[in-house]
């Protein structure tokens, strides 16, 4: 008996993918993970965790042509609202001080682009 049969179906084709493949697909799930928490941060600003992680994970499921989109689209308006806001660091609240920095970097990361 040829074990090596067992191991590939009617095809030739194996039935389990390489650790390579696993590791790949991983990788890219985590990317995607990643880029659904902050599209979620961004859209949910001052939400629980347990808010972010719910709306993420209704995200999870748009191709990734979409959620590269909306991170694109969602670092242009930072930047616009960050050339925009005119007002004073002593006039800001902690959470508008946090949101001015994410606004920042995210200018930042959309003019590197």
């Amino acid at each position: 008996m040829n074990f090596g049969m067992l191991l590939h179906d009617c095809y030739g084709q194996p039935h389990a993918p390489s650790i390579e493949d696993v590791e790949a697909k991983s990788r890219m799930l985590q990317a995607k993970a990643l880029s659904c928490i902050e599209i979620a941060r961004r859209m949910l600003p001052g939400s629980t965790d347990a808010e972010i992680e719910g709306q993420a994970t209704d995200l999870m499921h748009l191709p990734q042509e979409a959620i590269e989109s909306t991170l694109k689209r969602q670092n242009e308006l930072a930047v616009k609202l960050a050339r925009e806001a005119p007002v004073t660091p002593e006039a800001r609240t902690p959470e508008e001080e946090r949101i001015m920095a994410r606004r920042i970097h995210w200018r930042n990361d959309a003019e590197q682009i």
